[in-house]
């Protein structure tokens, strides 16, 4: 990446980090509109606008994020957290079952299929399942092992 490219990239990750998302979005417009080689930008952007709730602007920068790496984990994730806030639940679902496919270790996506099943279709097996898998790698997240507890309450 050029070395212009990766300081205002870098600077945007601040500004997203700092949830400055406006001055983020931003930035990012500015770096995705300099290079289509890489991902990040594209992903951070989507994240971006997943928080100010553009939600249609998020699925097209995740989407571009995806043309340029396409089984890329954390773009696939995203989707699938905007598809769920856009009540796309079979979308969302298929999502996260094809990153948890290719990437069965990625956590943020089994706590995300967890919370899809759970709250939003009412698939206790597939929430309990996915929370459970989920505990293994990260055995000290004390609010899921309450989400594990009332799945098992429920069912």
């Amino acid at each position: 990446m050029d070395p212009e490219i990766k300081a205002e990239f870098q600077q945007a990750i601040v500004l997203l980090k700092k949830g400055n998302y406006s001055d983020a979005i931003r930035m990012l417009k500015t770096v995705t509109g300099k290079t289509t080689k890489f991902s990040g930008p594209f992903i951070d952007l989507g994240i971006a606008y997943e928080q100010t709730k553009e939600y249609q602007k998020a699925e097209q920068s995740l989407k571009k994020a995806l043309t340029i790496y396409p089984m890329h984990p954390a773009a696939l994730n995203e989707l699938g957290i905007v598809y769920r806030k856009t009540g796309r639940y079979s979308d969302a679902r298929k999502v996260y079952e094809k990153l948890l496919h290719a990437y069965p270790n990625y956590m943020p996506a089994h706590k995300n299929l967890g919370v899809l099943c759970d709250i939003y279709i009412q698939d206790l097996d597939c929430a309990l399942k996915q929370y459970e898998t989920y505990l293994k790698f990260e055995p000290d997240d004390k609010k899921v092992k309450i989400w594990v507890a009332d799945v098992k309450r429920r069912m």
